[in-house]
């Protein structure tokens, strides 16, 4: 065990214990110093921490942030409450806006508040990540949860979302959030969460029936259905107050698209489908979590099958809607809480890798795919795809059916600018991929070498002939 690592996990196999031996000694007469709590943390727990908070750091001050599109009208209509009272009655829920206020005002003071609600996002992911890692730092091995988080920060579409003003990153982090503490805490602070999460995306209604719905089958109590009554509530208090009918959303238009085409675009198409962009959701956990006697394994496999009906309920509603794709916006921004289950299993399997070469090379590329997607999103974005914002919606099977117009390829066949910035970035990404490889790396080398050597024992080589 690491020093100072309590909550480490054990190996056996290809299975991971999620909450292993823990640390057992007397308490202290007295709370030691902070030299001696600053040595107690292993070489390996603090290089991991440098690098999800640089990654933060870096995201922060190299890309520019904004307000501009549906951002934008999230804007405007939270300056109209803020600077003359207005309640405008616009589409857009002032649920998750509300609590940028004190970023507005602060902006008041200090450049402007555009600029400055343009960072709320970045907050709003980076005090989720926090969350995350008080609410299972004592109940889960430590590294597969830095691992996690490592994954999140780097080789996700959170970064990227991080960048502008819109809803998704609000809903995916208290939804995400909120059922771990729910799970892991049993707390009522959970549901809190998830219900603001959820009322600030209407759409996510059918997410939380889902996962209400999955809770219900772990507890056997039916009191998961009073978050799903009190977020129908304030959706249909905020229609009312705002545009004079609890079920007028201002999205009711659009819908009845065919839902087997939405879904196969969902999954499969090239500019926006979630085997591209979170390709860890192919990689399946329970063998790996679960085990005999083991609470936080299957608590931690719970939260993973919430997150998983969630995003199966988004996928069913966003699926019958024409602008399944998101508009002219880099990636599937209405799935983001895909990032969670998808980062969550490949932590699982670079923290432990298989006993099958195989499957180590499959992790291994979808490791990759995961990495170039975080890259991809902060430096290039929608770069070189001008032809589409020429009419975008009669453009649609062109920019997200075509590889070619594809913002997630378009980078390998059009030269996009790349500044000192996007060369250190990218750097910063090379040394995490290495670092997160480095253990499936060294297991297919030594499963290679295996595979080789039984080869040649059994007379592989004299079997050819020239």
């Amino acid at each position: 065990m690491e020093a100072g690592e309590s909550g480490m996990g054990t190996t056996m196999g290809s299975h991971v214990t999620v909450a292993g031996d823990r640390e057992q000694s007397a308490p202290p007469a007295a709370a030691p110093c902070l030299r001696h709590q600053l040595r107690s943390i292993s070489p390996r727990a603090a290089l991991e921490t440098t690098l999800i908070v640089l990654g933060l750091l870096m995201q922060l001050e190299f890309f520019p942030h904004g307000a501009t599109s549906d951002g934008y009208g999230r804007y405007v209509e939270l300056s109209q409450l803020l600077d003359i009272g207005v309640l405008s009655g616009g589409k857009y829920s002032l649920i998750g806006p509300l609590f940028s206020t004190p970023l507005y005002l602060l902006g008041r003071l200090y450049h402007s508040p555009i600029w400055a609600i343009s960072y709320y996002n970045a907050a709003v992911f980076a005090i989720g990540l926090l969350v995350l890692y008080l609410l299972l730092k004592d109940a889960v091995d430590r590294r597969l949860l830095r691992m996690f988080l490592l994954l999140l920060v780097t080789s996700t579409m959170f970064p990227q979302s991080t960048l502008d003003f819109f809803g998704e990153p609000f809903t995916a982090m208290c939804v995400g959030v909120g059922l771990v503490a729910a799970v892991f805490r049993r707390s009522w602070r959970g549901w809190v969460a998830i219900v603001l999460g959820v009322a600030s995306t209407p759409a996510s209604l059918v997410g939380l029936a889902l996962a209400a719905a999955g809770r219900m089958l772990f507890t056997r109590r039916l009191w998961p259905l009073l978050a799903l009554v009190l977020a129908g509530a304030l959706v249909a208090l905020e229609n009312t107050i705002r545009r004079g009918s609890p079920t007028n959303s201002g999205y009711e238009a659009g819908f009845g698209y065919p839902i087997v085409i939405g879904l196969i675009s969902i999954f499969f198409s090239y500019g926006k489908g979630l085997i591209f962009f979170t390709p860890g959701l192919l990689l399946p956990i329970r063998s790996r979590l679960l085990g005999p006697g083991d609470e936080s394994s299957r608590h931690l496999y719970q939260v993973y099958l919430l997150w998983m009906a969630f995003l199966a309920g988004l996928i069913l509603v966003y699926s019958d809607w024409w602008a399944w794709f998101g508009g002219w916006w880099w990636g599937p921004r209405f799935f983001l809480i895909a990032c969670l289950p998808a980062s969550l299993a490949l932590a699982v399997y670079l923290r432990t890798p298989s006993r099958s070469l195989f499957v180590n090379v499959v992790v291994l590329v979808v490791l990759a795919l995961s990495f170039w997607v975080g890259i991809n999103g902060l430096m290039f974005g929608l770069q070189g795809l001008n032809i589409c914002t020429r009419g975008y919606n009669y453009l649609i099977p062109l920019c997200v059916y075509n590889p070619q117009y594809s913002e997630l390829w378009r980078a390998f066949l059009v030269p996009l600018p790349f500044g000192k910035r996007d060369v250190i970035y990218c750097a910063y990404s090379l040394v995490a991929f290495g670092y997160l490889a480095l253990p499936v790396a060294r297991a297919i080398g030594r499963q290679t070498r295996d595979v080789a050597h039984t080869y040649l024992a059994l007379g592989g080589l004299r079997a050819w002939r020239f």
